[in-house]
């Protein structure tokens, strides 16, 4: 009689750290951007206020961005609109 073929066994694989959790702890003289309510969380501000705005980057630039995000519980959109808001207001002709 025939041996019946073994079935392969399914696992989970081993939890891997997650690429945008921060290492460390920040440091404490480091500048903070202050949390801002995100201008996506109504609708309807959404469709009357915002566009779409895509830009290439350095993928170093953008983990250390989303890495940033993630430290001060704000959303990408929110810390890049705040970032960019400080460096043209500081740099006005």
């Amino acid at each position: 009689m025939p041996r019946p073929q073994s079935q392969p066994v399914l696992r989970k694989a081993p939890r891997k750290e997650h690429p945008y959790a921060p290492a460390a702890a920040p440091e404490p003289d480091a500048p903070r951007i202050a949390a801002a309510p995100d201008p996506a969380a109504t609708e309807e501000n959404k469709k009357a206020d915002e566009k779409v705005f895509s830009t290439r980057l350095d993928r170093a630039l953008i983990r250390r961005v989303k890495a940033r995000a993630l430290e001060d519980d704000i959303s990408v959109q929110v810390l890049v609109a705040a970032a960019l808001t400080e460096y043209l207001d500081r740099n006005q002709d």
